[in-house]
């Protein structure tokens, strides 16, 4: 779906092979698209553009305070936000919109 946006992908399984591959190719990487239920990522609070994503449903907001709070400054932190299951057209957009130059 992104290839289909225009955009190159790398992709990986799970959080800690997401915070691999930037690790080891951050100067390539512009923006990642991430779930915030990937721990892995969240806690690791790499730098750079991305567009969190999330299934619209309570298990996102745990009652933990901790985690609750964690995933509440990935959101703000974020280029924007994105529900699953995305539409092509929004998907798009959203990333252009979090790549965009501040204006």
């Amino acid at each position: 779906m992104l290839e289909r946006c225009g955009f190159t992908v790398l992709c990986a399984r799970d959080g800690r092979e997401a915070v691999e591959l930037f690790a080891a190719r951050a100067s390539e990487i512009v923006c990642v698209l991430l779930d915030l239920a990937m721990q892995e990522w969240t806690a690791k609070k790499p730098s750079g553009s991305y567009v969190a994503s999330s299934q619209a449903c309570a298990s996102f907001w745990p009652a933990d305070t901790a985690i609750r709070r964690s995933r509440i400054d990935s959101v703000e932190r974020a280029g924007g936000m994105i529900e699953k299951p995305y539409q092509m057209k929004a998907l798009g957009t959203k990333l252009r919109e979090a790549l965009a130059p501040d204006a």
